[in-house]
């Protein structure tokens, strides 16, 4: 049987490898600039950030090449395609990921990406970010293997998220109430959390709530809110990355060992019963490693836990108006369900768990902390 070295030992290859770090150390020195003045980052932190995510997209990308490679056992330009398009997944992810994280947990916006309804739509759908949708989307399709047209919806629903959620939190009254008025809710408030009734979060909420004006700003986010969101994005990038990794070679050789063992607790117990035949010394049946993401899992499984999720962190948002008690049901009976699937599919598939259910399960380990959190204070009280 023919020998071949491996296809990263390959002078061409080593020579693509070092063309596309030149290209990746130009695209760190755009990513610096973009961090700097989209994201609001001191010019230390840019650059930390940019050299971290250039390596972070070198990583993906090696590694995705030596697992096509040595586990799925793919051609080696058909591994290289693949594994470059997941490198620059990472490359062109990041920045889109900072800009969001920036822009909901730091509170670091333009003045028109602030404004709300069509004018703030218009700045997130700015075509330098509609780039990097693009971008993302189409090296998922070919790096990971994920749908193009979901990819791309799911980035244009984060970007438009922002301006929605300050055109429903800014909505101004038809009538302002009088000063005497907020006088009293704001004693109201006050004598609310002197009875336990609320924390002190909530109260600062509703405090702010009443102080507003008519002029449309996204207020500054809580801790236990800043939690949240942490989950609903763990969640989010776990959704997108692979739950199952399944081999059917493998998990064929595991089955005939099965049954061949079987079979011999049967011959033990009756003697002339005739034995299973053994397959052939040395065979070994190769087959390509099928990873399974959480958009691919059967029954919508993984999208019932994305949307529970995102649905758990976004209550607070999209329904300021509802009464606290109720909203904390609604939000404990989302990510109840999710967690009950999310148990469901770790106790049924235990063998094939990958990385991205991990990541799912540690989003809504947050968004638990971030719902205890809350009732933990007001039981305080």
């Amino acid at each position: 049987m023919e020998s071949y070295d491996p296809f990263y030992k390959d002078p061409q290859f080593l020579f693509l490898l070092f063309a596309g770090l030149c290209v990746a150390a130009a695209l760190a020195f755009r990513g610096m600039v973009f961090f700097r003045q989209k994201c609001g980052l001191g010019r230390e932190r840019a650059y930390l950030l940019s050299v971290g995510t250039v390596l972070a997209a070198a990583g993906v990308g090696f590694y995705r090449a030596i697992e096509l490679h040595n586990v799925e056992h793919r051609p080696d330009q058909e591994a290289l395609f693949i594994a470059l398009c997941s490198g620059l997944g990472v490359l062109f992810g990041v920045p889109l990921a900072v800009k969001l994280y920036q822009a909901w947990m730091g509170g670091y916006c333009s003045e028109k990406e602030r404004a709300p309804g069509a004018e703030g739509a218009r700045a997130w759908l700015s075509p330098l970010h509609l780039f990097l949708a693009f971008a993302v989307s189409l090296c998922a399709m070919k790096g990971f293997g994920y749908p193009f047209l979901g990819t791309l919806a799911l980035l244009i629903l984060a970007l438009l998220a922002y301006p929605v959620a300050t055109l429903a939190m800014s909505q101004p009254s038809a009538v302002e109430p009088p000063t005497e008025t907020l006088k009293e809710e704001r004693e109201k408030v006050l004598s609310m959390l002197d009875a336990g009734k609320i924390t002190a979060e909530e109260s600062a909420e509703l405090l702010n709530a009443l102080g507003s004006t008519t002029a449309p700003r996204m207020p500054r986010s809580t801790p236990r809110q800043r939690l949240a969101w942490i989950g609903a994005g763990l969640v989010l990038i776990g959704f997108f990355l692979p739950w199952l990794r399944i081999n059917p070679g493998e998990e064929l050789h595991h089955l005939a060992g099965q049954m061949a063992n079987q079979m011999g607790v049967l011959q033990q117990k009756m003697p002339g019963m005739p034995g299973m035949p053994q397959l052939p010394q040395g065979l070994e049946i190769q087959t390509p490693t099928v990873s399974v993401a959480g958009g691919d899992l059967p029954h919508g499984l993984g999208w019932l836990v994305l949307l529970l999720g995102i649905a758990a962190a976004a209550l607070p948002v999209i329904a300021s108006d509802m009464d606290l008690a109720t909203r904390r049901m609604a939000r404990m009976a989302a990510l109840g369900a999710g967690s009950v699937v999310l148990v469901y599919l770790v106790t049924q598939n235990f063998r094939f768990l990958s990385v991205g259910i991990f990541i799912a399960l540690a989003g809504y380990g947050l968004l638990w902390m971030s719902l205890w959190t809350a009732s933990a204070g007001t039981a305080e009280r």
